[in-house]
């Protein structure tokens, strides 16, 4: 399934704005101190530091990585693109 994806880094600079992505696709591969998602459902497979992540339940879900560290985000708190 086709899953919306918004990446933006520390500094509020978006990475990905708002793509939505097909199944198989592959989504490109981000780095920066500080990273924050909003997927539009779990139907995708997430690494951090090359180690698979299991995604929270929802629609959407939201994550800050910094080194070291995966934090799912509150509703309000998830980055909007576009």
């Amino acid at each position: 399934s086709a899953v919306y994806v918004c990446v933006v880094n520390g500094a509020g600079q978006k990475l990905i704005d708002g793509v939505t992505f097909s199944a198989g696709e592959s989504v490109p591969v981000e780095t920066a101190h500080k990273l924050m998602i909003t997927l539009g459902n779990g139907g995708v497979q997430m690494q951090v530091d090359g180690k698979p992540v299991t995604l929270a339940a929802g629609s959407p879900i939201g994550y800050e990585l910094t080194p070291g560290k995966t934090t799912v985000l509150a509703a309000g708190q998830l980055p909007t693109c576009t």
